[in-house]
């Protein structure tokens, strides 16, 4: 029996085996959750089965989901089609999807997106963060996100918004027509380390 107000009723389990590097294809009509938890996880929108493909190969776990783009809303409107939730996660590949990370507590992650991705980190705490993303993706640092060493790499007209990060060191390589911007409190944050 499911609960009316359960948000995830609509929502069937795929069984997944453990997995430390994720790569991620597909369109951005639907924003798919990356989160830590306890175990390796995988709920998917019943009505997206279809576009949904997954292959596992030693410890990449490769998922397409194909449902279509958009660009008549902003990719924060989009519902939840894909929730993955994983006990530690060291790398991810996203391309041109809508994503949302966090919560997550772990010592590294090494994120590279690509395609027009677009992906909000939330509540990330790492030790090291590594960031690389190009070909007009856009991450957002929304809320309580914290590293200590945080290397960012962004060309080919790719941005990062500096929102919600605490860092001690802030090693930021911009290139071409890519953009980093900052908010006062997030410059205030660095803690003069860059």
């Amino acid at each position: 029996n499911t609960a009316l107000d359960d948000p995830m009723k609509n929502f069937s389990r795929v069984i997944v085996k453990p997995f430390t590097s994720m790569n991620i294809s597909g369109g951005n009509g639907y924003a798919i959750e990356i989160r830590q938890g306890n175990n390796y996880d995988i709920m998917l929108m019943n009505s997206r089965k279809s576009f949904f493909r997954m292959k596992e190969s030693g410890d990449t776990l490769t998922i397409n989901f194909s449902v279509a783009n958009q660009t008549y809303q902003l990719p924060q409107s989009c519902i939840t089609g894909l929730v993955i939730t994983v006990p530690k996660l060291m790398s991810l590949h996203l391309s041109g999807t809508n994503n949302i990370i966090g919560p997550f507590a772990q010592d590294s992650l090494n994120l590279f997106q690509d395609s027009r991705t677009f992906t909000r980190m939330r509540q990330g705490t790492f030790t090291k963060l590594s960031i690389d993303a190009t070909q007009e993706s856009t991450i957002d640092m929304e809320r309580g996100n914290t590293a200590t060493a945080f290397l960012l790499r962004l060309k080919n007209k790719a941005s990062l918004t500096m929102n919600g990060i605490s860092v001690e060191k802030f090693i930021p390589i911009v290139k071409d027509s890519a953009r980093l911007i900052f908010f006062g409190k997030s410059f205030d944050q660095l803690k003069g380390n860059y």
